[in-house]
């Protein structure tokens, strides 16, 4: 761990046995919530860098003491907030069952991103199809009892609604059924949340999604073979308006190949 980390974590509030209110769970995971994008964001330009193949095994990875410990954390706040949710009274009101259900969408996704960040090979996350399924089942609680215009619930400070957690599910989820369900999901997403972009993030979601699912043939409940997933998508301006998206192979890192596509805004690495 860095100084700089160091320095970082000192500023980070210890997680309370139990919060005194949901919007205080909120704040404290919105703070992890930031941090530990800051710590994919790293991982991301090391990969870029570097070249999958070339990784150390995690347990030398600089980054891995950061990621341990941001694990530790919020297990932590999930029973802090397991507790306090216990606690409230009017937890099934209009109001405050939304953001509880954000919290909890929140929580499962980056808890997910972080235990896969160093994930060498895309067949790694078939392993962890409970979780994702978990996660749309959430997002689809919280989009039934929610009108599409309050989709983002203002009590806490989120700027992660639904567009990341379904785009993470759409992009690393080979299980045809719930990649489905999490598309039409999305397509309901508020157009913007934060810097996520709605139309954007879709576009290379079901671009994605395309060249994946061509090697089933028509076999949907076929594992996908490594051969025919992508990762490490990236996304460059070509000039003149065009946008490119560019992905690898995964088990092939040597080839990388480009698709060109309307509308989109480059503004989506942290969720690639």
């Amino acid at each position: 761990m860095t100084h700089a980390d160091a320095q970082r974590l000192v500023a980070i509030k210890s997680i309370p046995l139990v919060f005194s209110s949901i919007s205080e769970a909120c704040l404290y995971l919105d703070r992890e919530l930031s941090s530990v994008f800051l710590l994919i964001r790293r991982q991301q330009e090391v990969d870029l860098f570097w070249g999958i193949n070339s990784h150390p095994q995690p347990s030398v990875f600089p980054l891995e003491e950061t990621r341990q410990m941001h694990l530790q954390r919020l297990q932590q706040w999930s029973i802090a907030f397991q507790r306090c949710v216990l606690s409230t009274t009017d937890i099934h009101s209009t109001k405050v069952l939304p953001t509880v259900l954000l919290a909890k969408i929140n929580h499962a996704t980056v808890t997910l991103m972080l235990q896969t960040l160093f994930a060498a090979t895309e067949m790694l996350y078939d392993a962890y199809t409970p979780q994702f399924a978990h996660i749309l089942s959430l997002t689809e609680a919280l989009v039934s009892t929610t009108s599409r215009k309050k989709l983002h619930p203002s009590a806490p400070s989120f700027e992660q609604g639904i567009i990341v957690p379904l785009s993470f599910i759409i992009m690393k989820c080979r299980q045809v059924g719930l990649r489905k369900r999490a598309l039409q999901l999305l397509r309901q997403a508020p157009e913007r949340e934060g810097m996520w972009n709605r139309d954007s993030v879709l576009r290379v979601a079901e671009l994605k999604v395309s060249i994946e699912e061509r090697s089933r043939v028509g076999v949907e409940d076929k594992e996908l073979p490594e051969a025919a997933r992508t990762t490490r998508e990236r996304i460059v301006e070509l000039g003149g308006g065009r946008v490119g998206v560019y992905f690898r192979r995964s088990g092939d890192d040597s080839v990388e190949f480009m698709e060109e596509i309307d509308g989109v805004i480059s503004d989506m690495s942290a969720i690639l």
